[in-house]
């Protein structure tokens, strides 16, 4: 069972990284009403991108003292992207994985509730 999951783990994740970066990097683009660049939709994605070069900006000339997770109406992922931006530059692809690994565990999740709840193939096949 724990290879399994294991090896559905990787399945997700591979997966999640590659239609992300398809979406993000190919199909985006070609429509340009809601392409805000750098591989973003508009209004949301846009927003929490540019409060992370904000909080960036930040950390950059007051040093990571600055870094507040809850910090002007952002969430935590918004200071987690700016810690991204601060070590690697402002890519908003640099997140894909971070994302990728929270679908690929609850994807394994969901495999094992269901295996759990129905032992036997019934349950490895419902699942999976």
């Amino acid at each position: 069972m724990r290879l399994t999951a294991r090896l559905l783990w990787v399945i997700f994740f591979c997966y999640a990284v590659v239609a992300a970066l398809l979406f993000q990097k190919i199909l985006l683009p070609l429509v340009p009403s809601l392409h805000a660049g750098q591989g973003l939709m508009s209004n949301d994605p846009s927003f929490f991108h540019s409060m992370a070069v904000q909080i960036t900006e930040t950390i950059r000339s007051d040093g990571w003292g600055s870094l507040h997770i809850w910090a002007d109406y952002t969430a935590g992922n918004v200071a987690v992207l700016a810690c991204l931006y601060t070590l690697f530059g402002p890519d908003p692809s640099l997140i894909i994985p971070i994302n990728a690994a929270f679908h690929a565990a609850g994807g394994v999740l969901i495999f094992l509730l269901a295996c759990e709840l129905s032992p036997g193939k019934v349950g490895r096949y419902g699942g999976g």
